[in-house]
């Protein structure tokens, strides 16, 4: 099963996605990831920068890695 991961950058988001993570790949299944974007305080940020836009758009898996995704965890 091919699954595709969306997480924040925060520290307990981190530390229970990397645990989810590799669970899943150790169970066999192909896991795409991206990163949100978030703040100092972990919530997420509605505007972001040009240079902010580039890296994460470089984090976040394609519409063709989305669309043969078997499901999309958030």
């Amino acid at each position: 099963m091919r699954i595709a991961r969306f997480n924040t950058g925060t520290i307990l988001s981190s530390w229970s996605n990397l645990a989810m993570a590799g669970t899943l790949r150790s169970m066999g299944h192909d896991v795409v990831e991206g990163l949100i974007p978030t703040d100092g305080n972990g919530a997420v940020i509605n505007r972001v920068s040009q240079d902010q836009f580039r890296s994460v758009r470089a984090t976040m898996p394609t519409l063709e890695q989305l669309e043969n995704c078997d499901a999309i965890l958030v």
